[in-house]
């Protein structure tokens, strides 16, 4: 099947070039700087209105295995100014970080990291890259065998990053030495070469033909910021001259059921209308045509 146009929403794409980071490169960033840097006194309201959805301490205990991290990695007394500078070095938008506090103190982002790792270095089930593995966990949080309606529902009610459906991580190192260890693979001196080909292999190139594309990304998204993905991807077709538009509503988080949990002064407002907007628009030029 081929399509005469597509409307694409909060895309976590990287491009083949252009710039761009992949989620695997931001997440282990994130993971490693963002617990810290969502205690700069002006994160505080955002904060307390996710942080009341999460098991208690959640977010002072991930910034404390930070800090641990960091000054093994030679940084000297991490606070939460200085991750806040680091990551807006790093390309993170204020607007982005700002939006960012339901993926850090739910720890989306050491989750993703565990994923895809073990996607990008097609590590077996047995030898996890970083040194855990997923099992359906008891309400004391042990492992235990899945039956088969669990596996089941996987595929309708898994979100494609684990914890969820009951599913969950089994550490087997406490989380600074996770963040180390993670740190090592991407950037140290003997760097995983796994995760340097699971990288190429994702980077996306231009359609095989002219395809009209129509890019919605919330300006406010803390999960893919489109700083690393839609605007570079963007600057990639248009380099390629291939027809697209790019939409990037202001207020528009990644995920419209969030709205309900954010903070009543970030002035949020859905994403999804916006793409069912672009459709509408799309499906009128095809008929036009």
């Amino acid at each position: 099947m081929e399509l005469d146009a597509a409307v694409v929403l909060a895309p976590n794409v990287l491009p083949a070039w252009g710039g761009g980071r992949s989620l695997l490169d931001y997440a282990a960033e994130a993971a490693l700087w963002m617990p810290l840097a969502m205690q700069v006194p002006w994160m505080a309201d955002a904060v307390a209105c996710i942080a009341r959805l999460a098991p208690p301490d959640a977010l002072e205990r991930q910034a404390e295995a930070s800090r641990k991290a960091l000054r093994a990695l030679g940084w000297h007394k991490p606070g939460p100014g200085m991750a806040w500078r680091q990551l807006r070095r790093r390309g993170w938008p204020a607007r982005t970080l700002g939006a960012a506090a339901f993926s850090t103190v739910f720890d989306f982002w050491l989750a993703a990291c565990h994923c895809y790792s073990a996607a990008w270095s097609c590590a077996p089930p047995g030898r996890p890259p970083l040194g855990a593995w997923y099992a359906m966990l008891d309400a004391q949080g042990c492992a235990r065998a899945s039956t088969p309606l669990e596996r089941a529902l996987w595929w309708s009610d898994g979100a494609g990053i684990v914890p969820g459906a009951g599913v969950g991580i089994v550490a087997t190192e406490e989380r600074a030495q996770t963040l180390l260890r993670l740190q090592r693979m991407l950037h140290g001196a003997r760097r995983d070469p796994r995760l340097a080909r699971g990288r190429e292999a994702v980077r996306c190139r231009p359609p095989a033909r002219p395809l009209p594309l129509v890019l919605v990304h919330g300006g406010a998204d803390g999960l893919i910021p489109p700083a690393f993905s839609s605007l570079p991807y963007a600057r990639m077709l248009r380099a390629h001259g291939d027809p697209h538009t790019l939409e990037l509503p202001a207020q528009a988080p990644h995920y419209d059921a969030l709205l309900a949990h954010a903070d009543p002064c970030a002035g949020l407002s859905p994403l999804l209308p916006h793409g069912f907007a672009a459709l509408d628009r799309l499906d009128a030029a095809l008929d036009r045509r």
